[in-house]
């Protein structure tokens, strides 16, 4: 699948027992490289039914399992739903009730702080219920407190590995591989190398399997170590272990060369997925929710490990997936283009090879190309110019209004479309924009601030046409 290189790495020092003193570069591994939050276990949740009967209480309770029914429903309205049930309120809610809202909580739209604190919340009311909590609940904290933050730090590493102490020690319960599949996947993500290696050894100590996040982890952090002869060491244990290879693999695969400096391997991968759609002109790109996809990794994670005493059944397994290149896999080449190697003929490549495959533009293109024009614009002779730039500019705005529930001007889209005209256009135009943004974005007093500072950094003299 690849060519074989060698890059070395070297050695970093950090305890399982506490964050490291120094300060390291953040990594953004590609989403869906490694495992998502684990859902909540069907299990039963030792808890009686309703012992409060009041006409307040019955109110709010079946408000709350009325939010519940609707899978549209936000973590947000769902805690406010769950945080007007009169105390003792925890003891108020049936066991599925409470099972379901914590299953909902565990894996909110978009984790943030306030989703961690809503979740740990809930789990503190158990606690001071004395209900008793499984290790999916654990597992459910310890995620979220270790990606509250889309990038991590040692604040989030230490939160995450004092949560997972908590359970051992003060609870008494003993981690499983997907409790030290989060811890791993935290410490790669914070680039905390040494910890995410001593994680490695913990998990071989206790004799944990590695399954198919593990794998998939594994080979992003040799990439983050720049150690090409790493990824495709540990693709290959992939496939020799009997894991299922499919788009999400072939991404990270991707992901990783391109962090290890071999974009021509990366590329080469690329090509290898893309053929696949040439060969098979019925392949159509089927875009799929955040709970499909999540359902997808488990099924094949589940599946996989079943089928591996069965050679038969794991290939007839391996030719039902599709190997073809989704939404993710442009977002991972354009980003590189965009920001490293500077190849806006790449990024047009990219975009072209979209549309011959039927693939939408996802809203991540766009902002990675603005910011290529705010990294690379501005130069004489450089092909991010302005006319390419006002060019994009149209298209993303006719997006916006023909793909209304999927794009949105948001905070970051703004910020880096400012920086983009900034660099390669004049003041007067730059303003222009700005004001166009702001009828269409919705913005805070906070993120208008920002906006100003960056505006006030504007230097720029009149654009010669």
């Amino acid at each position: 699948m690849v060519d074989f290189y060698r890059n070395p790495w070297s050695e970093d020092h950090y305890s399982l027992y506490g964050p490291s003193d120094h300060s390291l570069p953040i990594s953004e591994p590609p989403r869906g490289a490694v495992f998502d939050a684990p859902k909540i276990d069907e299990e039963t949740m030792p808890l009686d039914e309703p012992i409060n009967e009041d006409n307040e209480s019955n109110g709010s309770l079946h408000q709350l399992q009325e939010l519940l029914l609707d899978g549209s429903t936000s973590s947000e309205a769902l805690y406010a739903a769950y945080c007007s049930v009169p105390s003792p309120r925890i003891e108020t809610l049936p066991k599925q009730t409470l099972q379901q809202l914590l299953q909902r909580l565990a894996v909110p739209k978009k984790r943030t702080e306030k989703a961690m604190f809503q979740y740990l919340s809930v789990l503190e009311d158990m606690k001071g219920a004395n209900i008793p909590m499984h290790i999916g609940l654990w597992n459910s904290a310890v995620h979220l407190a270790g990606r509250c933050f889309s990038k991590v730090t040692a604040i989030q590493v230490e939160s995450a590995i004092m949560l997972w102490k908590e359970m051992e020690l003060e609870a008494g319960i003993r981690g499983n591989h997907v409790t030290f599949n989060i811890l791993f996947d935290i410490a790669v993500r914070s680039q905390k190398f040494v910890l995410a290696e001593i994680i490695l050894k913990e998990m071989r100590s206790r004799q944990l399997s590695l399954d198919r996040y593990s794998a998939v982890s594994i080979i992003y952090f040799h990439g983050v170590r720049c150690n090409a002869d790493g990824v495709r060491s540990e693709y290959r244990k992939l496939v020799e272990d009997g894991h299922v290879v499919d788009t999400v693999v072939l991404n990270c695969v991707i992901a990783s060369l391109l962090r290890a400096g071999e974009p021509a391997a990366a590329e080469h991968v690329y090509i290898r997925m893309r053929e696949v759609c040439l060969r098979d002109p019925a392949w159509i790109f089927q875009p799929k929710s955040l709970d499909e996809k999540r359902g997808i990794a488990k099924a094949l994670r589940v599946a996989g490990t079943g089928l591996k005493r069965s050679k038969k059944a794991l290939e007839e397994l391996q030719e039902k997936q599709v190997l073809a290149p989704d939404q993710q896999t442009f977002v991972i080449l354009v980003r590189y283009h965009a920001q490293r190697s500077g190849e806006l003929r790449q990024v047009v490549a990219m975009i072209e090879d979209m549309n011959m495959l039927g693939i939408p533009i996802h809203p991540t293109l766009f902002l990675e190309v603005f910011r290529g024009f705010s990294t690379h614009g501005g130069e004489r002779y450089s092909l991010w110019s302005l006319p390419r730039l006002e060019s994009v500019y149209k298209a993303f705005c006719t997006t916006v209004e023909e793909r209304p529930q999927e794009f949105h001007v948001g905070k970051w889209m703004v910020f880096w479309i400012l920086r983009a005209y900034i660099k390669c256009s004049n003041r007067a135009r730059t303003h222009e924009v700005w004001h166009d943004l702001k009828t269409r974005w919705n913005a805070t007093e906070k993120e208008l601030d920002i906006a100003h500072n960056i505006l006030a950094k504007d230097k720029s003299k009149p654009y010669k046409r």
